[in-house]
């Protein structure tokens, strides 16, 4: 793979958490997740304190439903491995800082495919480790 896939993806993953702020704050709407994820994704939120999205519109509904976003998404140590041309995984750390101070960690394993426009996330699964 070439580095702009590598740096495609990077924007991908950066970009969700971007949109996770700006959206739990009003300044962006959730519809802006059309651009992380395909429209059949899921998102697995079992290990975060949730249940699974199945489809993208069911994932910008849980977004638009949650009333305790954390005030930042933060993203580092990706690791990305290619599958063929067209697919890859990815396994990051998360970090999350709570509206009260609290700092979670975590991290999200994804399945990427490649589309038209770039990028797309086809399965996110968040584990996330609530601060005690």
């Amino acid at each position: 793979m070439t580095f702009n896939d590598y740096h495609g993806i990077i924007n991908t993953l950066g970009r969700y958490g971007l949109i996770m702020d700006a959206g739990s704050r009003g300044l962006c709407s959730f519809e802006e997740l059309r651009r992380i994820f395909t429209p059949d994704a899921v998102f697995d939120f079992t290990h975060a304190g949730g249940g699974v999205a199945d489809g993208l519109d069911a994932i910008i509904g849980v977004m638009d439903g949650a009333e305790n976003h954390p005030s930042g998404h933060h993203f580092t140590n990706a690791v990305i491995d290619f599958v063929d041309a067209n697919h890859a995984t990815s396994v990051c750390k998360l970090a999350s800082i709570e509206k009260n101070g609290a700092a979670n960690t975590g991290h999200y394993t994804d399945q990427l495919v490649r589309t038209a426009e770039g990028w797309r996330i086809s399965r996110r699964e968040a584990v996330v480790y609530f601060a005690q």
